[in-house]
């Protein structure tokens, strides 16, 4: 992680120039230095001689109506002469020989776009903030004190004082660049800015599957003990397909049907079968077997249409197949022959009766 301290240093105990007073300003906005990266406000650190309630202000710059500020290449600038490059300290205009010193009273007004309540007590505090704003290069983090006041000292030569504001109305979103004057004093606030750094590595669990263990471990030439962080991570093959076949595809009441699937690779897999009756089976397959192929038997005793589905799934891929079976019911071979008469038949025409019984659905 990158990190940036904003504001002179606090140190951790009572110094000979600190002033045992506060400084009477409500607000208080450093002109140490702004944000020089893109990153998150994750800590304050400052001396409290008196405890309380306080809040932390992220501050960005507002341009006048005739400039422009677009942030380029992470670095927040104005188009407009007698501006100052918020990162560099420096000019922004090609027409001024010198650049005077970089002083934020006479720049721009400050937009409030962050507002972080804090409770600290008295002495050396290092509070870290639970709600982490996002900072753009530029921004100037500045407090407001409400109940806490924040020690101070006389500002050393070429130091450049706190700008501040006896009374403040916590509601307003903009900070008039009217009400700011030079407090003269430079107050022990020092925030701290983190711009995490990214680290990738690639790697292919292609030999076991099942869960492993990756061990990251951290370290630098001032390290006594390196910095060791632990991820599970599930490795598993991935599902590629499912094929589904019914045999027979349409079936009668008195019969089984076979319901087939066939699996092509895949690893934790969870199968649903699905036999449109309103019943189903789950299964659960750590590894599919050579040739991926598994059956149900089935019967269907009353007539119907049923739609069977099988999904097959794992964290990778999930797969769905579907099979309209009909069940009917058999035509019965029941049936009998009847004369109208016992006697051996004469050469006319006798007639028979063949009852039978026909079951249609």
């Amino acid at each position: 992680t990158n990190v940036q301290a904003l504001g002179s240093l606090v140190p951790q105990h009572e110094t000979p120039d600190m002033s045992p007073k506060e400084s009477g300003y409500m607000l208080v906005i450093p002109q140490h230095e702004p944000v020089n990266t893109r990153g998150r406000l994750s800590a304050v650190q400052l001396w409290v001689i008196e405890s309380g309630a306080m809040a932390v202000m992220v501050l960005r710059r507002k341009c006048p109506e005739s400039a422009i500020c677009p942030v380029i290449r992470d670095i927040r600038t104005c188009s407009k002469e007698d501006s100052f490059c918020a990162q560099l300290h420096t000019c922004t205009s090609t027409k001024i020989l010198k650049c005077p010193h970089h002083r934020l009273n006479k720049v721009l007004e400050f937009e409030i776009v962050h507002i972080i309540q804090i409770t600290v007590e008295t002495g050396h505090q290092y509070v870290t903030l639970t709600d982490t704003p996002e900072v753009l290069p530029g921004d100037i983090i500045g407090f407001i004190s409400t109940m806490a006041k924040v020690a101070y000292r006389k500002p050393y030569l070429k130091e450049d004082p706190d700008l501040g504001a006896i009374t403040f109305d916590v509601k307003e979103t903009v900070i008039p660049q009217e009400i700011l004057t030079s407090t003269q004093k430079l107050h022990y606030f020092q925030a701290i800015v983190n711009n995490p750094i990214e680290l990738g590595v690639q790697y292919l669990f292609n030999k076991k599957i099942g869960m492993h263990d990756v061990v990251m471990k951290l370290s630098n030439k001032f390290s006594t003990i390196p910095v060791i962080r632990k991820q599970e991570v599930d490795s598993q093959r991935p599902l590629s397909g499912l094929k589904l076949s019914v045999t027979p595809p349409d079936v009668s009441t008195t019969e089984q049907v076979v319901i087939e699937i066939k699996i092509s690779g895949g690893t934790f897999v969870d199968v649903v079968w699905e036999f449109g009756d309103g019943r189903s089976k789950k299964e659960f397959l750590r590894e599919v077997k050579k040739g991926g192929k598994y059956e149900k038997t089935y019967k269907y005793p009353e007539p119907g249409v049923y739609v069977i589905k099988v999904r097959a799934s794992n964290p990778h891929a999930n797969f769905s197949q579907s099979h309209v079976l009909r069940a009917q019911r058999p035509v019965l071979p029941i049936y009998g022959v009847t004369t109208n008469t016992p006697q051996i038949l004469p050469s006319k025409f006798q007639s028979f009766f063949f009852p039978f019984v026909l079951l249609l659905f």
